[in-house]
């Protein structure tokens, strides 16, 4: 899918900035791709015109990496990483001693969600993120602890 996401970007891109050429060359490009996508059973047209997608935790990983709110920490050092890991669980352990219930999420004065559940999504991308940038195929490891 980060192929995808990548396309559709430069698609977008050319059709500002392109020319006629280049912006048809994109869309054909996203097109064989798509269809690619489709014979293989990676996603599907459901009703309502809705995409299905199935997402793999690479998948999952790349789109987020994508996102510049992640660029410090992936550009950190591995025991800087492990740090921010540490900060958000101290930051759930924080919360949960004062009170706040596993499940609580609030949106803050600047209508961005808080709450345990959040930090814990930070935590997980973390995760993955290192997984990510050390090629740890953290998927394949997942299946076998589950196996064994």
């Amino acid at each position: 899918m980060k192929k995808l996401y990548k396309l559709i970007l430069n698609s977008l891109k050319e059709m500002e900035t392109g020319s006629a050429e280049s912006y048809s060359n994109s869309l054909n490009e996203l097109g064989r791709w798509v269809l690619t996508l489709y014979k293989n059973n990676k996603f599907s047209f459901e009703e309502g015109n809705k995409i299905s997608q199935d997402h793999n935790i690479e998948d999952f990983t790349e789109m987020i990496l994508l996102k510049k709110e992640f660029s410090n920490f992936t550009n950190s050092s591995f025991d800087n990483q492990i740090i921010f890991c540490l900060n958000e669980l101290s930051e759930i352990y924080k919360m949960h001693k004062i009170g706040f219930t596993p499940d609580y999420m609030d949106v803050n004065i600047d209508n961005e969600s808080v709450g345990i559940p959040v930090l814990l999504a930070n935590l997980l991308i973390r995760v993955f993120i290192i997984c990510n940038i050390y090629k740890i195929d953290i998927e394949k490891l997942l299946v076998h602890k589950l196996k064994n």
